[in-house]
């Protein structure tokens, strides 16, 4: 993100990926979607070399911000962020 983006007040969506095998013990991947908005977000969801599809973790977006036990994406693919939503997601390494 740069730095104009960063400091954007209008900005309200952000996501990390922490990378599991450069913690201190190498774990899943983890992506973390937060989106402020009042509105939906689309969301390229990056990957990294070999990294495996995405199990979705927690959904806040949904009423017990439990999704189904299949719920999950590949890398590249594009998300809809419902507004106001949280999204986990993990990938094993």
């Amino acid at each position: 993100m740069s730095d104009a983006r960063w400091a954007d007040p209008g900005n309200h969506f952000v996501a990390l990926l922490l990378a599991g095998d450069r913690a201190e013990e190498p774990d899943d991947d983890v992506l973390l979607i937060l989106n402020a908005e009042d509105r939906e977000q689309a969301f390229a969801v990056p990957g990294r070399p070999g990294t495996r599809r995405f199990a979705l973790l927690l959904d806040t977006g949904i009423g017990d911000g439990v999704p189904p036990a299949d719920a999950g994406f590949g890398a590249g693919a594009t998300l809809t962020v419902a507004p106001r939503t949280v999204l986990v997601a993990a990938a094993p390494r």
